[in-house]
């Protein structure tokens, strides 16, 4: 019986949101084998998905298991690890050594077609994150960290920042995006796309 694979395993989970948003990774070779080594490599055991160590000669149990498939990525073990990982992922929180990956959600938006468009924008990035779009009461809830801020809603950010891109301007813009990962990236929806 064929089973479709709808969740992430633990390397498409760890390296997706590192390719969707443009994150900065060391260029020099020593450190960017140390990190694939030490950190990229780490985080995979931690999930429970170490690369080079399947578990058996017919693989990951999450890919023939009845009846819970992809659910075995996620349980009492892999969860925290993979909360802790996108929280530090998120929110430039995420070092090694004294090199920080820092992902780049403006760039990301700057290619939309609406940039400026609240709601644009929440479904672009919900498409990029869940591979669906968002229900109505989950654009209620995630339109106020868009908006959230004294500079005005995401429209007046985002437009003050085109027109006038300091790194003040820059950082409002940012911080934003940064806050609606953090808060996405731990929805359920996230863990099961």
């Amino acid at each position: 019986m064929y089973h479709r694979y709808n969740g992430q395993n633990p390397i498409d989970f760890i390296l997706n949101p590192i390719n969707q948003f443009s994150a900065s990774l060391p260029t020099d070779n020593v450190q960017r084998v140390n990190f694939n080594n030490r950190q990229i490599y780490q985080k995979t055991v931690e999930m429970q998905m170490a690369i080079f160590m399947a578990p058996s000669v017919a693989g990951w149990q999450p890919y023939y298991q009845e009846p819970s498939y992809y659910r075995l990525w996620l349980n009492a073990t892999s969860l925290p690890y993979r909360k802790g990982f996108t929280d530090l992922l998120a929110s430039n929180t995420y070092k090694f050594g004294d090199f920080r990956v820092l992902l780049n959600p403006i760039n990301t938006v700057d290619k939309f077609v609406k940039p400026d468009d609240v709601d644009f924008v929440l479904t672009e990035i919900a498409l990029i994150l869940f591979s669906k779009p968002l229900a109505e009461n989950q654009k209620t809830i995630l339109i106020p960290i868009l908006n959230l801020g004294n500079t005005g809603t995401w429209q007046t950010a985002y437009t003050l920042y085109k027109n006038n891109p300091s790194e003040a301007n820059k950082a409002v813009v940012v911080n934003r995006l940064r806050n609606l990962l953090v808060y996405m990236m731990r929805m359920p929806e996230y863990h099961l796309s």
